[in-house]
């Protein structure tokens, strides 16, 4: 009931319905206890880790690190059993293995190498590549490791957007218009015409809502209110640089579903060529589309070539792993138990992201309660969850102890 979103005081008050409408009189748990169960079921189901795999068993690993709470960051590894991957669709919870999960407030190459080796020592069998996005000291860890890197396709081709449109005079006016429509009408009678609401901060890998709308007033424009259709005249006069920008946008979600469901291999990439010659015929000599284009190329470039290196050996997979959405999937699942307070660090309530990666039976139950101890779990937070706190108003004045002596404050 835990894993599946009710919180450990919802637990103690499910049961308690569940034992009055059966008529049966039950001992219901403290939620104290709810929630030290389930990290004892976290703990041996991380510790248990990738040591279920054949000695002979091929893995990738997708490793990130940017959840934040306070001043702490999470640092996540998921291994990828690829001998018994099944493929053809996207990659799901069930099919990763969380192997270390750590909390600092900075990563630095050294720490990120750490980790990994950490990981590496986890899995039974042996590690061919990493998928993760481009941080440098990420890629640099790969590298003191001697990893081979499949660059995350979302995080890749953002930044292949960012760099084609980011500078543009006409993207900013088409930036600032709509911001400026959106702000004089969102709380109008003509709200429901307005663009919706995203983040600046991964606006390049979440855009195509702002182009699905640009397209659908475009579509409609004769329909549009005379009240406010000379405020979205800029769209009709920036029209050929909305369908480019559709073009483009579409093109790279395109070839992302693909990827994602069959993975990076010779074929995908042979009709992401494809795709690629159609734009550059489309638009040519247009100097956007043309660093898209060699954009994604390279992004084959650099992957084909581990694919070839992989599969020489004996046969694990018909293509890499191109995303690591699932990493993101889980931290988004783990944000909604975190509390969003500056002033709290990541705890023992970490532990239920392996129970997101599997389905719980009563064997993991029995031997999590037969072997985990609270001194476990009490030594695995001083090991794993280290963090500067944040120190707030009120403690700005507290004087460092000296001599052995207590704290005095200014108050």
């Amino acid at each position: 009931m835990y894993k599946s979103g009710l919180s450990s005081r919802g637990v103690v008050e499910v049961l308690g319905y569940i034992g009055d409408f059966m008529g049966v009189k039950l001992n219901k748990p403290s939620y104290g206890i709810v929630r030290i169960w389930v990290q004892k079921v976290g703990l041996y189901l991380l510790k248990i880790g990738g040591k279920e795999g054949g000695k002979d068993d091929k893995w990738s690993i997708i490793i990130d690190e940017s959840y934040t709470l306070g001043k702490s960051r999470l640092m996540l590894v998921l291994g990828i059993n690829l001998t018994r991957l099944e493929t053809g669709r996207a990659l799901r919870m069930t099919d990763v293995v969380p192997l270390v999960i750590r909390s600092r407030d900075s990563w630095l190459s050294e720490d990120v190498s750490d980790v990994l080796s950490m990981a590496l020592k986890k899995v039974r069998g042996k590690v061919l590549y990493v998928t993760s996005d481009n941080g440098a000291n990420l890629v640099k860890a790969y590298g003191q490791k001697g990893l081979f890197h499949v660059p995350d396709w979302s995080h890749y081709t953002a930044n292949i957007l960012e760099n084609c449109y980011k500078s543009e005079a006409d993207f900013k006016f088409f930036n600032e218009q709509m911001g400026n429509f959106k702000k004089k009408r969102k709380q109008s009678d003509y709200g429901r015409f307005t663009p919706p609401s995203l983040s600046m901060r991964v606006r390049f890998m979440n855009y195509i809502p702002f182009i699905e709308w640009a397209n659908l007033m475009l579509k409609h424009f004769k329909d549009i209110p005379k009240e406010i259709a000379p405020e979205l005249q800029f769209l009709k006069e920036n029209e050929r640089f909305v369908l480019e920008m559709s073009d483009l946008f579409y093109n790279a979600n395109t070839i992302g579903i693909r990827l994602k469901s069959e993975g990076i291999n010779q074929q995908t990439q042979k009709d992401s060529h494809r795709t690629l010659n159609d734009l550059a015929q489309k638009y040519p000599h247009n100097p956007r589309v043309m660093k898209y284009c060699e954009g994604i190329t390279s992004y084959f470039d650099q992957t084909i070539p581990v694919f070839i290196n992989t599969t020489s050996k004996p046969h694990f997979s018909k293509a890499l792993i191109a995303s690591s959405d699932v990493i993101e999937s889980i931290f988004g699942k783990l944000k909604h138990r975190m509390p969003n307070d500056l002033k709290r660090e990541f705890s023992l309530l970490t532990l239920i992201i392996p129970l997101f990666c599997r389905k719980i039976t009563r064997s993991d139950v029995y031997s999590a309660m037969s072997t985990i101890s609270m001194a476990d779990l009490d030594q695995w937070k001083r090991e794993n969850l280290k963090s500067a706190k944040v120190v707030f108003f009120r403690k700005a004045f507290d004087r460092p102890v000296k001599n052995g002596g207590k704290k005095n404050c200014a108050a």
